[in-house]
């Protein structure tokens, strides 16, 4: 049952749906149950599958006669060759993080003061702050990132809600021409700035990554820092528009 219900609410075929119900949707829209992940519950087929197969042996061993102790053996080896790796295990990182963050030039920041680091953290792809963040020791805090919590309608968000600045700061990233400072949008973002108790922001290898850095300068009022494949803003403060 617990394969079964591991599958999710409608059957995939090779990752493709098919739009054929299976038992989760009875289920699914429970309280706290809804808040589950199915596929998780494979973890239990695995558990009861390896009781089952313990007590098959336990039975075949007990069970008398040096024939049915050999069956036993040889079961016991098999499984535990269907288990064995294929060779030594090699790992990757997945994020390149820059030599900012795990270097010494990461304390140049306020420990425990806030950074806004760009690419905005949220769901999906544009995570790799979070990387960063950690390979840095969580010297620092930031806004944003991908967590579970409630949404204000009653469901579940998996990130932070949108404000000006991340609704700003993503469209930027995703090859949109970065808007106009206007006094009213430098208002908007400085109050999220405030909000966030912002005091310094720092951005990495991104998508539009230049148009990003003009953005942010004309928005700072001054060009960054650059310093281990990152450009920093230190004491970074939302400036006045100029008049023009």
């Amino acid at each position: 049952m617990c394969l079964l219900l591991s599958l999710g609410a409608r059957l995939r075929v090779g990752g493709r749906p098919t739009g054929v119900p299976l038992p989760w949707t009875a289920v699914e829209g429970v309280p706290l149950v809804q808040n589950m992940v199915p596929s998780r519950l494979a973890v239990f087929t695995a558990l009861f599958a390896g009781l089952l197969l313990a007590a098959a042996l336990d039975g075949l061993w007990s069970g008398g006669g040096w024939a049915l102790r050999g069956l036993a053996v040889l079961t016991a080896l098999v499984v535990l060759a269907a288990l064995a790796p294929p060779g030594p295990f090699r790992a990757r990182p997945v994020v390149a993080t820059p030599p900012f963050f795990t270097g010494g030039a990461v304390r140049a920041l306020p420990r425990d003061g806030v950074a806004l680091v760009v690419p905005f953290p949220r769901r999906g792809r544009t995570n790799v702050a979070m990387v960063w963040q950690a390979q840095a020791g969580m010297w620092f805090k930031m806004p944003g990132g991908y967590f579970v919590g409630p949404d204000p309608g009653g469901g579940t968000r998996h990130d932070a809600p949108p404000t000006t600045t991340s609704v700003v700061l993503n469209r930027i990233q995703r090859g949109r021409r970065p808007p106009e400072l206007t006094p009213a949008l430098r208002r908007k973002i400085s109050r999220d700035f405030a909000s966030w108790r912002v005091a310094s922001v720092v951005l990495g290898p991104m998508d539009n990554r230049e148009a990003m850095r003009g953005f942010l300068s004309d928005l700072l009022g001054r060009p960054p820092a650059s310093a281990g494949g990152v450009a920093v803003w230190p004491d970074a403060a939302v400036a006045p528009a100029v008049a023009r």
